[in-house]
């Protein structure tokens, strides 16, 4: 049994151009980004963690989310030659 339910959440465009172009600034290409969603609708940005944090949830859960960053990576190596 996975130990965290997550649920799908579509983030504004404008919160995703945010953190794009906050991205773009601090010259990160990935990351995890920690935001709290606030009850009067209000987005809180906490911390971007460069090397992400999955581990807790890839391996229990059957993620393989190393295994499809890696693949990810790969895709991205192979059209750069």
């Amino acid at each position: 049994m996975c130990p965290i339910e997550t649920v799908p959440f579509k983030l504004p465009e404008s919160i995703e151009k945010m953190i794009d172009t906050l991205m773009k600034r601090i010259s990160l290409e990935s990351g995890s980004i920690d935001l709290l969603y606030s009850t009067d609708n209000i987005f809180y940005f906490l911390e971007v963690n460069p090397v992400g944090q999955f581990d807790m949830v890839s391996f229990p859960c059957n993620y393989h989310l190393e295994k499809e960053i890696a693949l990810h990576l790969s895709n991205d190596y192979e059209t750069e030659k």
